[in-house]
Formats: C-alpha cells, structure tokens, sequence
C-alpha cells in the first residue's frame, strides 16, 4: 500500500518530481526569456481570483460547521425517548439551515477554481518562459485539497509539454 493521498492520482508526485529535474538554467536562462503568453497570464490571475474565493468559501463553510457543532453543545438532548426524537429533528433543521447556503458555495467555488485550473493547463506551452511560469502555478496550485477531486491538471500539462520535447 502506498502512502500517496487517496483523492491524487499517484501520477502526481512523478510529475513533480520531474519538475526538479528541469535544470534551472534551461529555465532562467535570459536568451530565452521572453515574456510569457498573455493569454498565460490572463488565465493565472483569474486562476489566483478563484483561489482567493475558495479561500474566502472555505473559511465561510468552517464558520457555519462551528455555528452548528456550538447550537448543538448548547443544546444538548434530552434523556426521554420523545424528547430525543423532537431535538433530532430540529437539530436537522438547525444544522441544514446554517451549513447548507455556505456548503453550496464552497462547492461553486471549487467548480470556478476547477474550471480556471483546466483553462490554464489547456494553453500550450510556447517556450522556456510559459514552462516556467507553468511549473511553478503546478506547484502553487495542484496541491489545493478539495471536495471534489483535484486532478492536478497544470500537473499533466507540464508533462504532456516536456514528453513533447524529450
């Protein structure tokens, strides 16, 4: 059994694994340093702006959690039979009523994020800047822990360029 995490696909650590072998003059070197891609640049500020709204919906989602998680050390149950019964369906309504609106936009959040993230593994490399630029928004990126799966896309994109090249 590996120790990779279970939502990663065990390409993952390869990728990035290749990306400490690029020798750093081939990235940085400055006959080749042309600036990158507009279109590049444009899909990583809006990649950075989906980021900072995960971000802000995380934090939003966590605070509803421990709305709810507080009702319920507030209100404990009670110890009869009916009485439980009542509490656990009202305990329903409160927990639905405090989680659910930010729950959704945590998860339309990750969706937007998701979607900047494929937007910007779809650019085609163009030379050393755009690889560069694309190794490091793999590492900055790619790692984000999310509900939904993170198939590190910036990640593929990077290697599917270098096989290209080898």
């Amino acid at each position: 059994m590996t120790n990779e995490h279970p939502t990663r696909p065990p390409s993952r650590r390869k990728i990035l694994a290749c990306f400490a072998a690029i020798p750093v003059v081939a990235l940085a070197n400055p006959a080749h340093a042309a600036a990158p891609a507009l279109a590049l640049l444009g899909a990583l500020r809006d990649l950075e702006s989906s980021r900072a709204a995960l971000e802000v919906a995380t934090r939003g989602n966590k605070a509803a959690v421990a709305a709810g998680e507080q009702w319920e050390r507030d209100n404990p149950p009670p110890r009869s039979k009916k009485g439980r019964k009542r509490w656990e369906r009202r305990s329903s309504v409160v927990w639905h009523n405090l989680t659910d609106g930010p729950w959704q936009t945590m998860m339309a959040a990750e969706v937007n994020f998701r979607t900047a993230q494929d937007a910007l593994a779809a650019i085609e490399c163009t030379g050393p800047a755009d690889l560069r630029l694309m190794v490091e928004a793999a590492v900055t990126y790619d790692g984000i822990d999310l509900h939904l799966v993170n198939r590190a896309p910036i990640s593929r994109a990077v290697a599917r360029y270098l096989e290209g090249r080898a």
